[in-house]
């Protein structure tokens, strides 16, 4: 093991095997006075002396702090990611600030760019061109600004969506009890539970125009549970170095997606560009959500059921804001579980240097999870530490689940949280309105953090007690 010197205490360490292959690039915050740090030359010391000082009075580039970081081992760790791991260095990527404020608007461009190059497997998974593929300031300024259009809700439509959200999870909850079509009867799988109904909720908000498929209810749950499979099935592949999907794989899925969105032609218009950012996130979040209040916080269960009941009843920002006696919100904990898990645990980025385009990634997960930041029970569930007696801008600024100024998610604000909070609340309501019921699957008791891969609790449900 060595150690490079980096700017601000900066830290970049790099782990061989005993074969001599190298592993991903862990970035930490600062150095630790117990580890070993090897002599440098003279001349060598003297300029990254230099260079601390020149850092100091002015920002740094993404480009120049990778070419500090990347020292004198650079030949080793060609084509491998760094993963940095504080706040600050998260400015430094995402921004090219050091303190977050983005300046130089010129510089869109080269930004967006950095996103697209890693996100570019999706174009050929998906057959995408959105705002997290392209490189072109008003593609991406156009896009974005058609899904704020769509996803800024009035309160009639939020109390519309409200309805419909509950329809969908009671009425997919039932026909799951009654005989599933994953061959479990009467049990209810919650993966398969979310991802069905958010599938179904999401295309009724981004394609207004998308018609009514003539099918039945389950009819549309099958298709929509085959949307969402396959989506995630070729989310997988597409991060595999070799091409295994088919091209046929693809095809299937629109088609479904067709019989989904019969007003929508889909040969012209391919509306994953629309679903993939908002479902492959929004069901994850809402399972964690879920599992922590449902079976994890029993403590304040009665309470936090209280609070989701009454929001789902009236879907206001004002019902979504409004502490109970203990002080919490339905907004506490959505924040809680954005904090804990975050739908992107890692956003990569590819770095423009002279000779190389290095990886590089932000550990969100890592950053929302900073003892330093959080305080000592910084991994436990506890959604009272967003009260405005506990809060300050330093954890303003380390919660980024939506990411950060320029490319900042437009749900950020009003309709991520908000929808996620509907989906808990629907689904609080349903399981528990059949009774006794009997965990199936994997148990998530303790205070154990929940997993957060894409595939877990993937088994997991309840069913009727007999």
């Amino acid at each position: 093991m060595y150690l490079e010197i980096l700017p601000e205490n900066l830290t970049c360490t790099q782990i061989h095997t005993h074969n001599h292959s190298t592993k991903n690039i862990i970035i930490s915050s600062a150095l630790s006075s117990k580890m070993h740090v090897p002599e440098f030359h003279p001349v060598t010391t003297i300029f990254v002396i230099l260079f601390a000082l020149s850092f100091s009075i002015i920002s740094i580039s993404p480009t120049l702090l990778f070419l500090c970081a990347k020292g004198r081992k650079a030949k080793d760790i060609k084509n491998k990611t760094f993963i940095y791991q504080s706040l600050k260095q998260a400015k430094v990527i995402l921004n090219g600030s050091s303190d977050g404020k983005f300046r130089r608007l010129e510089d869109i461009s080269t930004i967006l760019k950095s996103r697209a190059e890693p996100n570019s497997r999706l174009i050929r998974a998906f057959g995408i061109d959105n705002a997290f593929t392209t490189s072109d300031p008003q593609h991406h300024r156009d896009f974005v600004n058609r899904a704020s259009d769509l996803l800024n809700l009035s309160n009639s439509q939020w109390k519309s969506l409200a309805k419909h959200i509950d329809t969908l999870v009671k009425g997919n909850v039932e026909r799951q009890r009654v005989s599933s079509f994953d061959g479990h009867s009467r049990t209810v799988i919650f993966s398969q539970l979310l991802q069905i109904t958010v599938l179904r909720a999401v295309l009724s908000v981004l394609f207004p125009n998308g018609g009514t498929p003539q099918l039945s209810e389950e009819e549309q749950d099958s298709i929509a549970y085959e949307v969402a499979e396959k989506i995630t099935s070729l989310w997988i592949e597409s991060k595999s170095t070799e091409i295994t999907s088919n091209p046929r794989d693809l095809e299937s899925l629109m088609e479904a997606c067709q019989k989904l969105l019969p007003g929508i032609d889909t040969r012209v218009e391919n509306p994953l560009n629309l679903i993939l950012p908002a479902f492959e996130t929004l069901w994850r979040i809402v399972l964690r959500g879920f599992l922590e209040v449902q079976f994890r916080d029993k403590e304040n269960f009665s309470l936090n059921k209280s609070l989701f009941s009454e929001y789902l009843t009236s879907p206001t920002s004002t019902v979504f804001m409004r502490e109970d006696t203990r002080g919490v919100s339905v907004s506490h904990i959505i924040n809680e579980s954005l904090r804990l898990y975050p739908p992107t645990k890692r956003v990569y980025r590819k770095i423009q240097t002279e000779s190389t385009q290095p990886d590089v990634a932000i550990d969100i997960e890592q950053i929302h999870r900073d003892p330093e930041t959080w305080g000592s029970d910084a991994n436990i569930f506890r959604p009272s530490r967003w009260r405005k007696s506990e809060m300050n801008k330093t954890i303003a600024a380390a919660f980024i689940p939506f990411g950060m100024m320029p490319l900042i998610c437009p749900a950020r604000k009003i309709f991520g949280p908000r929808i996620i909070g509907i989906f808990l609340a629907a689904l609080l309501g349903a399981i528990n309105e059949f009774g006794e019921l009997d965990v199936v699957g994997a148990m998530v008791e303790g205070e154990v953090l929940l997993e957060n891969g894409r595939n877990s609790y993937g088994e997991m449900g309840m069913r009727s007690r007999k």
